[in-house]
């Protein structure tokens, strides 16, 4: 991850991404547990465990029963913290390829402009493919002469 700090930038180390991403997690976590009310923790949940038996299901007959025992929540366990659970590693190679940008007036030091963008898969910008190093989308931008 790199910060662009009114135009300087700078590159955050592994163990500072690592802690930003956990909390960010601890946030939503606690974000989950105190503002939502029961009734639409539930209603989430049967929402997720859906999403998550079409998952296994899909992955037993493309994968194997291992890979599909991966997508299945432990008992009693709530399954949207477990999904999010799993979208962390994928988070986590996300953050290689983002950029902060933070501008700021220098005399008062407040933040007048921020933005957070992720760099493309290379020049087109596509999608990555999922060994990660091939784009799997042409460019569709249109091309203003």
């Amino acid at each position: 991850m790199k910060i662009e700090l009114d135009g300087k930038t700078y590159d955050l180390p592994p163990a500072l991404e690592e802690k930003l991403l956990q909390d960010f997690w601890d946030l939503l976590a606690h974000l989950y547990e105190s503002r939502l009310g029961d009734k639409e923790k539930v209603g989430l949940m049967v929402i997720t465990r859906g999403m998550l038996l079409k998952a296994e299901i899909e992955a037993r007959l493309t994968a194997g029963k291992e890979a599909a025992l991966r997508l299945r929540p432990p008992k009693k366990a709530d399954p949207n913290l477990f999904i999010a659970e799993l979208f962390l590693p994928q988070a986590m190679e996300a953050l290689a390829h983002a950029t902060i940008h933070i501008d700021s007036e220098g005399a008062t030091r407040c933040i007048t402009a921020f933005n957070l963008s992720f760099e493309g898969a290379g020049a087109s910008g596509g999608q990555l493919g999922a060994d990660r190093d091939a784009g799997i989308r042409q460019d569709d931008r249109a091309q203003v002469p």
